[in-house]
């Protein structure tokens, strides 16, 4: 094993979420995760899109709508992705190391992200072993004449039959998700889709 790289077990992370000595209440939790990645009602963020697929440039929008309190307690936002009047929604909840992306509410989440990022970590879906993310690098973006010197270039793999995907961003703290390039392979055919931000608005310290 190579000490150098960081592999998190994420059962065991998720156990110790549930024990973490320094959080009182899963709210608390929810807090410290939010001001490093925004989850709160009212932020949004427009992307111009490309989709070499269709061969269309549109623009994505993408808004948190709602919070939703369910059965088990816990808390989360509803994240709506619009283009061109089709509409998607995923159901995001945060703790106090991980952000976790559900497509439904019931069921284990599409996605994990592990938090704070630090280059050279990277993990495993506790339930998909053939999802791997890796946290690349810490880049430079520029973003409305505006430069960021803490974009994490992090790269989500994942294979199947016939189905491999590789979907790579660049997330800013207290910002979000800045650019985003992905590539798929499906049964031949190869499809690339790339998000650059243009304007977003968030409660955090970081500005337009």
């Amino acid at each position: 094993m190579e000490k150098k790289k960081v592999c998190v077990s994420l059962k065991l992370i998720l156990i110790l979420i549930l024990v973490l000595p320094g959080c009182v209440k899963e709210n608390d939790c929810s807090q410290l995760s939010e001001e490093y990645f925004p989850n709160q009602v009212g932020n949004w963020w427009v992307y111009n899109r490309y989709d070499s697929l269709g061969m269309e440039k549109t623009t994505l929008r993408v808004d948190i709508v709602r919070d939703s309190i369910q059965k088990d307690g816990k808390s989360y936002r509803m994240w709506v992705f619009s283009k061109s009047n089709i509409y998607d929604t995923l159901f995001v909840r945060t703790t106090a190391d991980s952000v976790l992306f559900y497509r439904y509410l019931e069921g284990f989440p599409v996605e994990v992200m592990l938090f704070p990022l630090a280059k050279d970590v990277w993990w495993t879906h506790p339930f998909m072993v053939r999802d791997s993310t890796f946290v690349l690098s810490k880049d430079t973006l520029l973003i409305n004449y505006r430069q960021y010197n803490d974009a994490y270039r992090v790269q989500r793999r994942l294979f199947a039959f016939n189905d491999y995907q590789t979907d790579t961003r660049w997330f800013i703290p207290h910002l979000g998700i800045a650019k985003l390039q992905n590539w798929h392979y499906l049964f031949g055919w190869i499809s690339k889709e790339n998000w650059d931000l243009e304007n977003f608005s968030v409660s955090s310290k970081v500005s337009q």
